[in-house]
């Protein structure tokens, strides 16, 4: 029986209506296989490893920055008006005011820019950067970073927050939910941009050469207990050795559901897998994440309040 375009509405239509309450979710086989390999690779144990970083783009650096840096970035965060800072981060309307760029980072946070290329360096000198294939004439260095704020939603009508936002359309949506929210905080002091993110990779740099990034946890809001806090706000990455494995899990999808597939696309299907084989990386402040330009990242949830930085490297 021959496809028409009806049958796409109606996929769509009744998709868009689910998505309101769930995200949705296409029928993966080899589920088991999945979950158990993503148990696998994404340990503690794992993401502070070099080989892992080499491997996968990323790699946590526990205790990173000292108390007194600590305190340093938070008081630069706390000295931006509450309406500006809510919105730190929101990469559609994002405020001067959150941002330094390389000379001020390198004025305000010398000792902890220097860290950061002795960091370099030593992969460097370890053949990690040539081996991830990131290595450059010029050392790495930090060109400049932006904060980021995460403000928790407990309110009851918290469905409408979070990844729920990401699944209400297809296209531009997201992004234009995402200025009308961050133009309504500046404008009412009230955070209706939470600051969550969906799966990306960041932006640009100079020559459309895109940055590494270095994330540094400041603050977490211990409200819920500090176990459980620590659970959530956190960043969720796709390492590099599940992107084979998400390939041929998407073209068996296809092949098996042409209908859906002409519908929805590609992007239905592997969004699933990006979920399935990625790893949530629990952090405390002054805990760093460095992660090279490539790797695909979105914000783990909105439950606990938080502030970061993040250092843009080249």
């Amino acid at each position: 029986m021959p496809i028409r375009t009806w049958h796409c509405l109606l996929v769509v239509l009744v998709g868009m209506l689910t998505a309101v309450y769930t995200e949705m979710k296409p029928d993966i086989e080899g589920l088991e296989e999945y979950q158990g390999l993503q148990q696998r690779v994404c340990t503690p144990e794992n993401y502070s490893t070099e080989a892992f970083l080499v491997d996968n783009g990323f790699t946590v650096l526990k205790n990173f920055v000292s108390d007194r840096e600590l305190l340093a970035l938070l008081e630069d965060i706390n000295n931006v008006p509450k309406n500006v800072r809510y919105v730190c981060g929101a990469s559609d309307i994002q405020p001067e005011e959150c941002i330094l760029h390389e000379h001020e980072v390198g004025d305000r946070h010398a000792h902890l820019v220097r860290k950061v290329r002795r960091q370099m360096n030593r992969w460097k000198a370890s053949g990690a950067v040539e081996a991830m294939g990131i290595s450059r004439k010029a050392p790495l260095r930090v060109v400049g970073s932006e904060y980021i704020t995460l403000t928790g939603w407990k309110f009851p009508w918290s469905v409408f927050k979070g990844s729920w936002e990401n699944m209400m359309g297809f296209g531009g949506f997201p992004s234009i939910f995402n200025q009308l929210k961050g133009g309504l905080t500046l404008a009412s002091g009230v955070p209706l941009y939470t600051g969550f993110h969906g799966w990306h990779i960041d932006g640009n740099g100079p020559g459309n050469v895109r940055f590494h990034k270095l994330f540094v946890m400041l603050y977490k809001d211990t409200g819920l207990g500090y176990e459980e806090s620590r659970q959530h706000s956190n960043l969720v990455l796709f390492p590099h050795t599940m992107t084979s494995v998400a390939d041929k899990a998407v073209e068996a999808w296809k092949q098996r559901n042409p209908l859906q597939n002409m519908c929805f696309g590609h992007d239905f299907v592997l969004g699933r897998m990006l979920e399935l084989l990625s790893c949530t990386v629990n952090v405390d402040p002054g805990d760093a994440i460095f992660f090279q330009e490539n790797v695909f990242h979105r914000t783990q949830d909105v439950a606990v309040s938080r502030y970061a930085v993040i250092f843009d490297i080249l």
